[in-house]
């Protein structure tokens, strides 16, 4: 396969697969917020998770797809770089990439950060196709070719995504708010990072108790676009091990019937392990409800998954489940590994509130939770 070597100065060396976690790619985004604006890096995290398949699909630790058969890339750090090679895409053409180290991932977040700068993230139409290099387009020629083919309705479209990114700090996560419970939501794992509700005293010890069986199943969230929602009947249907696991629990929503139905949505839940669901974690959403709540009014309950790359059939399977709670200038929390277990101590998952925080900003840095 013959094909341009811009880098020809580097050896030509065989295909690897790599993979880097996205938590640790986050630290370094994060460390980069001052040398670029927070928008610019918000971009480049989105660009990067996509690119990359949250992180799993690495070229020889080249997470962005840079070519080497192009052009140079002006701006690219090449200190990282240790060769390059050839690989047939797709689409059955023929690619040279540029090859990194085990650094790669931090020359792929910074390159996209520097050229998201250099081309105005306002004037940015499609991450797809914009910042890949292409010499012809930078030419002003090109640009008011482009600008004069966008019709008026599509600029004002990308304007609107620029400022939905803006919002929501990274654009795969929305934010969903229910009557008595608010849900950050990832559309691109298509599942809940986060639940979060106030407990009162009132509705901890009302008389009223929904009886479960007489609210509908589990069932599609209403507020949030079907092509996210993957968990279903069907896909929890023979499982093996798995609970419809709540984050913001049936039990504190059975005083009212529409309260009780919201939280039977498939988005207020993840696989969770059926022994530790029903009894550490019920321990402890217990304890929130008939410990303290009747003693307590108004206590903010967070709820939340922490997950990786595992899965039960098409649902991502979360590695932890955690929560906070707030309440009088008190806080709590609990962190705990969704796997099997005959453990019924809830106390034993106790954790620094300050750490989980700590935690849930690290791997989720561009959530707005109000801790």
């Amino acid at each position: 396969m013959s094909t341009k070597n811009f880098y020809s100065e580097f050896a030509e060396i065989p295909y690897k697969r790599t993979s880097i976690d996205m938590p640790t790619v986050v630290v370094f985004a994060k460390s980069l917020v001052g040398k670029y604006p927070i928008e610019v890096v918000r971009m480049a995290y989105v660009i990067f998770r996509n690119e990359s398949a949250n992180g799993k699909s690495g070229v020889n630790n080249n997470y962005i797809g840079l070519q080497a058969d192009n052009a140079k890339w002006e701006g690219l750090d090449l200190t990282n770089v240790v060769g390059t090679l050839v690989k047939v895409d797709g689409a059955g053409d023929s690619r040279r990439f540029i090859c990194f180290n085990e650094n790669g991932y931090k020359t792929c977040f910074d390159f996209l950060c520097y050229k998201i700068q250099q081309r105005g993230i306002k004037d940015y139409r499609s991450y797809q196709d914009h910042w890949v290099s292409n010499p012809k387009e930078d030419t002003p020629e090109a640009k008011a070719d482009f600008n004069s083919l966008m019709s008026s309705a599509m600029k004002a479209f990308v304007i609107l995504l620029l400022v939905l990114l803006s919002n929501f700090g990274n654009s795969q996560t929305i934010e969903v708010k229910h009557k008595y419970y608010t849900l950050e939501f990832d559309t691109v794992l298509k599942s809940p990072l986060i639940s979060w509700y106030w407990q009162t005293k009132a509705h901890a010890t009302s008389t009223t108790k929904i009886d479960r069986k007489s609210v509908a199943s589990f069932h599609q969230d209403p507020l949030i676009d079907k092509r996210y929602q993957v968990a279903s009947d069907q896909e929890y249907r023979n499982n093996g091990s798995f609970d419809k696991g709540h984050l913001s629990p049936y039990s504190a929503f059975y005083f009212d019937l529409d309260a009780a139905k919201e939280s039977m949505y498939y988005t207020n839940t993840a696989p969770q392990y059926s022994f530790f669901n029903e009894h550490p974690w019920e321990e402890l959403e217990q304890y929130v409800l008939k410990t303290l709540a009747p003693d307590h009014d108004s206590i903010l309950v967070i709820t939340g998954c922490i997950y990786s790359d595992k899965k039960m059939k098409d649902v991502p399977q979360p590695d932890y489940y955690w929560k906070l709670i707030k309440y009088e200038g008190k806080e709590e929390a609990w962190l705990a590994p969704n796997v099997l277990t005959k453990d019924t101590d809830f106390t034993k998952y106790e954790i620094d509130p300050e750490k989980i925080k700590l935690l849930i900003k690290s791997n989720y840095p561009f959530l707005k939770v109000e801790f």
